[in-house]
């Protein structure tokens, strides 16, 4: 099972990374990692918290590696349901300072008790939360909602009627590709294609100079 696991994040990483050539493995450490956060992941959803705090520390600390920030959070949940608040607290920062924005369905879970962990709370939630909005890229963000805005007609219905209508044709028998139905309809086909291919290129470009978007460097809608 262990082999089967490493085989398919050695071939996931190999799709994700160009950098990467194609003979490279992941090490044990990253894979050890990653078993335990998708365990813990599991966990988490059927609502195992104390087993999922489990998992999250010992993937955590035992990790050298970029961590995403809904993970440093979810251990943050499942170490504020155990009472383990230092650690609740510790998580939080780190999950913040990565980006990590508090959805209000979780806002009224993220509580502490202790007197002491609920003083540090208090004295540094805003701060931390003001050095991961300093850290966002703004303008990156606002290219990207200039980007969706110039498109937004291609989401429309009617391109996606367009679409459905000639791929059901082109598959059957019967189809003319010269009826003025289909012509007009493929002609929009064709404008979306087109859309799509320049704003795929426009997003790859800005990526190599401003890096994948992600919730460090962005807010989430932008992400």
């Amino acid at each position: 099972m262990l082999k089967k696991i490493t085989f398919i994040l050695t071939l996931v990483i190999g799709l994700q990374s160009m950098a990467q050539t194609k003979y490279s493995f992941p090490s044990d450490e990253f894979v050890k990692f990653h078993l335990s956060v998708s365990s813990a992941e599991r966990m988490f959803k059927n609502d195992s918290l104390l087993q999922a705090y489990g998992r999250y520390d010992m993937a955590i600390s035992g990790y050298n590696g970029s961590i995403n920030a809904s993970h440093y959070f979810k251990a943050t949940l499942c170490a504020l349901r155990i009472k383990e608040e230092i650690k609740a607290l510790a998580y939080l920062e780190k999950a913040i300072k990565a980006g990590y924005e508090v959805d209000s369905i979780y806002s009224d879970r993220i509580a502490f008790f202790n007197q002491n962990t609920k003083k540090e709370f208090d004295a540094n939630y805003a701060k931390w939360t003001n050095e991961r909005d300093a850290a966002k890229n703004t303008n990156w963000e606002n290219e990207l909602y200039g980007s969706v805005q110039e498109n937004k007609k291609f989401a429309s219905q009617a391109y996606q009627t367009a679409i459905n209508y000639c791929s059901t044709c082109m598959k059957t028998k019967s189809c003319s590709k010269t009826a003025t139905e289909f012509t007009s309809k493929y002609r929009m086909v064709k404008e979306k294609r087109k859309a799509d291919s320049i704003a795929a290129n426009n997003l790859l470009e800005k990526i190599k100079t401003n890096g994948f978007p992600n919730m460090k460097l962005m807010d989430k809608k932008a992400c």
